[in-house]
């Protein structure tokens, strides 16, 4: 593909060259790709794999019912208790885990622990919950980030949707 009315321009090159874009964003750095449609650059998400680790049904439905609304371009996959997630990491990679920290049999600490330090996650381990303990310290054991569940639904699109501009 060439730019309209420049013969020596490609999309990779334009989106290289005119917009600063590195080459490892085009070559899926983050999993963002470009296309070249017309004459314009174009932004392509692919779709990132999110794992939501909640022993709630009710939380994990709104909160995939967020990320839809935010979003078509992430696909959650559910675990329901922590050993469940562990066994789900032995076969998934996700971009991100979404982690309770109330959780019956291994709370969401102890699974954030094993996580680091057993099985060596380096995707960002995001800790939603309810509440949050006092001095938790999560980050120092490997928590990316620690949201308080909002009480409402546009509470929680708002706080997912900053969380990826961010990431």
């Amino acid at each position: 593909d060439r730019l309209g009315g420049n013969p020596g321009l490609n999309c990779f090159e334009f989106a290289t060259e005119m917009h600063g874009i590195s080459e490892n964003d085009i070559l899926c750095k983050k999993k963002r790709l470009f296309s070249c449609v017309n004459g314009f650059v174009h932004l392509i998400h692919i779709k990132m794999v999110l794992l939501c680790v909640d022993d709630d049904d009710d939380d994990l439905d709104i909160f995939e019912e967020a990320i839809k609304t935010i979003s078509v371009s992430y696909q959650c996959v559910r675990a329901y208790n922590g050993k469940d997630a562990i066994k789900l990491l032995k076969s998934l990679t996700p971009d991100h885990i979404f982690l309770d920290i109330n959780m019956p049999g291994m709370d969401g600490v102890e699974v954030l622990k094993y996580m680091r330090t057993e099985m060596h996650i380096v995707v960002p381990i995001v800790i939603i919950s309810t509440s949050l303990p006092d001095n938790h310290n999560l980050e120092k054991i490997g928590a990316s980030k620690c949201i308080t569940k909002p009480a409402s639904f546009k509470g929680l699109c708002k706080i997912l949707n900053s969380y990826f501009l961010e990431a």
